[in-house]
């Protein structure tokens, strides 16, 4: 509690079995380049208090799961690069929790994406592209989730907004494609 740590990756490789930025201090992460593998989960935010943020400029991310928000407060901000989460990106995993994804540009691939779980969640789009090999849902079950796009594209299977908890879409631009 209380702690503080910084991690910055500018070219390289670095793997991990799981990764937690920010458990019950502050963490931050800053991605301009090179090779980030989480063989497991990445946690922002994991525990009440925890607060944990990552800041991908340029290269290459990739998990099995990742979770913004776990009991605490987690930020996601993407100006760039590719990141691939191979199972679920959730937003805002448990009751009191907070995530928020923003993408600037740059590609996000997920197997599906659950903003708001049981928290609240937050994922706002104003360029770049976002795949879903299966579904984003939003406002997914005791949580509340809202998906702004101004600009970019998201190509999904299925959206839910709405699927158990409260969900909004405000899109004043972009593509939205349901395949």
């Amino acid at each position: 509690t209380g702690g503080e740590g910084s991690y910055n990756l500018e070219s390289g490789e670095l793997t991990v079995e799981n990764e937690i930025i920010g458990d019950e201090g502050t963490g931050s992460f800053s991605q301009t380049g090179g090779t980030h593998t989480v063989n497991q989960t990445l946690t922002l935010g994991k525990s009440t208090g925890g607060k944990g943020s990552y800041a991908l400029t340029a290269g290459e991310l990739t998990a099995n799961n990742e979770i913004i928000g776990g009991e605490g407060i987690g930020s996601f901000t993407q100006t760039g690069g590719t990141q691939t989460v191979n199972q679920a990106l959730t937003l805002g995993e448990s009751t009191g929790s907070e995530g928020k994804y923003e993408l600037q540009s740059g590609l996000l691939e997920a197997g599906y994406i659950i903003v708001g779980h049981d928290g609240e969640g937050l994922m706002t789009q104003t360029g770049g592209n976002i795949e879903v090999a299966q579904y984003i849902s939003i406002g997914d079950r005791l949580g509340s989730g809202q998906y702004d796009i101004s600009d970019g594209t998201l190509v999904a299977d299925q959206m839910y907004v709405g699927n158990q908890g409260e969900g909004v879409v405000n899109q004043t631009g972009g593509s939205v494609l349901l395949t």
